[in-house]
C-alpha cells in the first residue's frame, strides 16, 4: 500500500504540471510583458528590530513596599519595554490619480521565562505555545496586527485652492502649541541611550555630528506631533495669502465607552499678512469624553486662541499665541482661564548672541490634554465619577503625567502657573554652548505635593516595571511609572489640614556644552549636559542652593563618541545626581532626615553599521542609586542592551 507521503508526493507532481500547462496556455491573460501601473504603486518598507537586556541587580529595588531580598538577581529580557513592535510594514498604494492609501502591521517576539515579581506574573502553560503544533495552539503573539488602521488619502485642486483629504487610521498632526501639538524641547538630551524609534543614518557618527553642528538630530515623523485617528482637511487656497485646517475623530485622550461618540474637533485658519513671512492664526480645539455608557455624563474642555508671527527681521522676531478656555465634568464646572505664550528671538546683530525670550501664563483651571502644557491643578473624572481614574481608563491623565506641582524642562508648561526663560545658542571655537534658564510660579497654590523624575538613570529605573504604568510604587509608595520614565512624589507639612499656604516657585538652569577634535578621519565628540532644578517659597533666579529649598536636584551627564572607522563608534558615559529635600518634605521614621539622594552610572557602547539600512548597538551600564536617609530606597547593579535594527 502506499504511504501518505507517497500519495501526497504524486498529487503534487501532477499539479504542478497541470499548472505549468495552464500557465503556458494562458501566459498571455495571467502574465502581461509589462508589469500593471498598479503593480509598481505598491511599495512594502518597515523594519525589524532585535533588542535583549541583562539585568544583574547586586542590590535589587523594591517593586512594590515591603518587598525585599524576594527579586531574581539576574534578568533576561528580550522584547522592548517600550511596548514598540519588533517587525513592523508599511504598505501603501497608489491606484491612480492623487488618491493613495497606506496601513501598518506588526509583530511581536517575546520570548518568556519564569521572571516572577521581577516584570509581571509568569506565564501559564496553557498560554504557551505548542512545540508540535505551534500555528494551532495559544500564541504570545498571535499573528501580524493592524498597529495605526487604515490610512487614505485624497488631493484636489479646484479653481480656488488645493486640497488634501486624511481619513481613517491615525495620522501625525499639530495644530498650535496651545491646541494641539506635543514637547519639542531644546535637544538637551543624552543620546547614549538609543529610543526605540532612532533611525538608522548613513554613518553611525551622522548623528552625534548634527547635535554638534546645529544642536539639533534627525527624529521621526512622530516628532512635535499629535496622534489623530479621524478625518483632517487641510486647505490651501492659490492666492497663496492664507491656509485652513480642519480635523475631527480621536486623539490620544479619547477613549472609547459603549460606542458613544467621544472625540475631539478642531481647526485652524492662517493668513498670511506680508510677503515677508508675517501671519496671523485662529485656532481651536473641542474635547468631550463621556463617562457613562447612557451618555448622560460627560467631560469636556475647549481651548480657544489667536496666533501670530512677525516678519523675520535682521535684528529681531516676535512669535506670539494668546487665547481662553474651560473644563468641565458633572461635579467640577470650571470658568474660562486664560492662556498666553509669547517668545521674542533676537538675532546678533542685535544682542551679540542669539537670544529667544519666553513669557507664559497657563490659567488656573486651564485644561487641554492635547497642548503643550501639563494639566497639574484641575483632577480629572474618569467613569462612574471615579475622582482618581486608574492608568488607562477614560478620562485618566495618570498615564502620561503626574498630578501635583511637577518640575517640568524648559519648554514644557503647566496649568496654574507663569513664567519666563531664556535660551540661547553660541559658538567659541570647537565648543559649542546651548543654555537655559527660567523661573516660574504658581498662580494659587492647590497643591502639598511635587513631582520629579531622576534624570540619571531614567531608563534603567523605568525598566524595574516591564510592560505597565503602576502608581505608587517603589518601597515607600511614592514612585509613578509613565512611558520610558518614572516620577517620584513628595509631600509637603507646611500646609493647613492639607491645604497648602505657599504658591511655589521654580528655578531651572539647563546647559549643554559640546565639543569635537579637530581629526577629520576619526573625529571625537563630547557632550556635557547639566540639569538644575528647584522649588522654593519665593522667586530665585537660576537655581536656589539654600537649604530652605522645598527641592533641590542637581544632575550631570558627560558622554563621548569616538568615530574610530567610518561604520564604527565607540561610546563612554558617565553621571551623577543630586536630589535634596528639607524638613518640610517627607521624613524617614527612623532617621528622621529628608532625602538625601545620590545617584551615578557608568557606561560603554558601540555602534556599528552593518550595511546602508542596518546596524548593531550595544550599551553596557554600571548604575547605582541611594537614599542617606531612607534605607530602603536604593538599588546598584549593571545592565547589558544590543539592539539589530534593520530598515528595508
Amino acid at each position: 500500500m502506499p504511504t501518505h507521503r507517497s500519495w501526497i508526493l504524486t498529487f503534487g507532481a501532477w499539479a504542478c504540471l497541470f499548472m505549468g500547462y495552464s500557465l503556458q496556455a494562458s501566459s498571455q491573460d495571467l502574465w502581461p510583458k509589462e508589469s500593471l501601473p498598479a503593480t509598481s504603486r505598491l511599495q512594502v518598507n518597515g523594519f525589524y528590530r532585535f533588542a535583549a537586556t541583562y539585568l544583574d541587580e547586586k542590590v535589587p529595588y523594591p517593586r512594590v513596599a515591603d518587598q525585599v531580598n524576594t527579586l531574581p538577581g539576574r534578568q533576561i529580557f528580550v522584547g522592548d519595554d517600550a511596548q514598540l513592535p519588533n517587525l513592523w510594514l508599511n504598505v501603501k498604494g497608489k491606484p491612480g490619480g492623487n488618491l493613495s492609501w497606506s496601513f501598518d502591521l506588526f509583530a511581536f517576539q517575546f520570548l518568556n521565562g519564569k521572571v516572577g515579581a521581577a516584570y509581571s506574573p509568569p506565564v501559564v502553560n496553557s498560554a504557551r505555545p505548542s512545540l508540535y503544533a505551534p500555528l494551532a495552539s495559544a500564541r504570545l503573539a498571535p499573528s501580524l496586527g493592524m498597529n495605526l488602521g487604515m490610512n487614505l488619502s485624497l488631493q484636489w485642486s479646484d479653481r480656488w485652492a488645493a486640497h488634501q483629504l486624511r481619513l481613517g487610521g491615525i495620522h501625525w498632526y499639530s495644530l498650535s502649541d496651545l491646541t494641539l501639538a506635543s514637547f519639542r524641547g531644546y535637544f538637551r538630551w543624552s543620546l547614549f541611550e538609543r529610543n526605540p524609534w532612532d533611525p538608522v543614518t548613513r554613518q553611525p557618527v551622522v548623528r552625534y555630528d548634527d547635535l554638534y553642528r546645529s544642536g539639533q538630530f534627525e527624529q521621526d515623523v512622530r516628532f512635535g506631533e499629535r496622534a489623530v485617528h479621524g478625518a483632517i482637511w487641510d486647505v490651501l487656497p492659490k492666492s497663496g495669502f492664507g491656509k485652513a485646517s480642519l480635523f475631527a475623530g480621536k486623539t490620544e485622550m479619547n477613549a472609547g465607552l459603549g460606542g458613544l461618540a467621544s472625540g475631539t474637533v478642531g481647526g485652524r485658519f492662517q493668513h498670511k499678512m506680508s510677503k515677508a513671512g508675517a501671519w496671523l492664526a485662529v485656532n481651536t480645539l473641542n474635547h468631550r469624553q463621556f463617562l457613562d455608557s447612557s451618555g448622560s455624563q460627560r467631560t469636556s474642555y475647549g481651548v480657544h486662541t489667536l496666533e501670530g508671527r512677525t516678519a523675520p527681521g535682521k535684528a529681531w522676531e516676535l512669535r506670539g499665541e494668546l487665547g481662553t478656555g474651560r473644563y468641565q465634568d458633572p461635579v467640577y464646572r470650571g470658568r474660562w482661564s486664560e492662556l498666553a505664550s509669547v517668545k521674542m528671538l533676537t538675532r546678533p546683530s542685535l544682542t551679540g548672541i542669539p537670544l529667544e525670550l519666553h513669557a507664559y501664563r497657563i490659567g488656573r483651571e486651564l485644561v487641554n490634554n492635547n497642548g503643550l502644557y501639563w494639566n497639574v491643578a484641575v483632577q480629572e473624572r474618569g467613569p462612574a465619577l471615579n475622582a482618581n481614574p486608574v492608568a488607562g481608563a477614560a478620562g485618566a491623565n495618570a498615564v502620561l503625567r503626574p498630578f501635583a506641582s511637577a518640575v517640568v524642562p524648559l519648554g514644557l508648561m503647566t496649568n496654574n502657573r507663569q513664567g519666563v526663560n531664556l535660551n540661547t545658542r553660541w559658538q567659541t571655537g570647537p565648543l559649542r554652548w546651548n543654555l537655559g534658564t527660567g523661573m516660574a510660579r504658581e498662580i494659587r497654590p492647590v497643591s502639598n505635593r511635587i513631582t520629579f523624575n531622576h534624570p540619571v538613570n531614567q531608563f534603567t529605573r523605568a525598566r524595574f516595571w516591564r510592560w505597565n504604568f503602576p502608581q505608587n510604587v517603589g518601597p515607600y509608595g511614592r514612585q509613578s511609572v509613565i512611558y520610558r520614565d518614572v516620577f517620584e512624589t513628595v509631600k509637603l507639612s507646611d500646609d493647613s489640614a492639607g491645604i497648602p499656604l505657599y504658591a511655589k516657585h521654580f528655578s531651572t538652569l539647563e546647559a549643554q556644552i559640546a565639543w569635537k577634535s579637530e581629526g577629520r578621519q576619526r573625529p571625537l565628540y563630547v557632550f556635557y549636559l547639566a540639569r538644575l532644578n528647584s522649588v522654593q517659597k519665593d522667586p530665585v533666579p537660576l537655581v536656589d542652593w539654600r537649604p530652605s529649598a522645598y527641592l533641590r536636584q542637581y544632575a550631570h551627564e558627560l558622554e563621548s563618541y569616538w568615530a574610530v572607522h567610518p561604520q564604527l563608534v565607540l561610546c563612554a558615559y558617565a553621571a551623577a545626581e543630586w536630589t535634596l529635600g528639607n524638613y518640610a518634605t517627607d521624613l524617614d521614621l527612623e532617621t528622621f532626615k529628608p532625602r538625601d539622594q545620590r545617584g551615578h552610572a557608568l557606561g560603554l557602547g558601540a555602534d556599528w553599521h552593518l550595511g546602508p539600512q542596518s546596524a548593531l548597538y550595544f550599551r553596557h551600564r554600571w548604575y547605582g542609586f541611594h537614599d542617606r536617609s531612607f534605607a530602603q530606597d536604593q538599588f546598584r547593579g549593571t545592565e547589558s542592551w544590543i539592539e539589530l535594527k534593520v530598515f528595508f
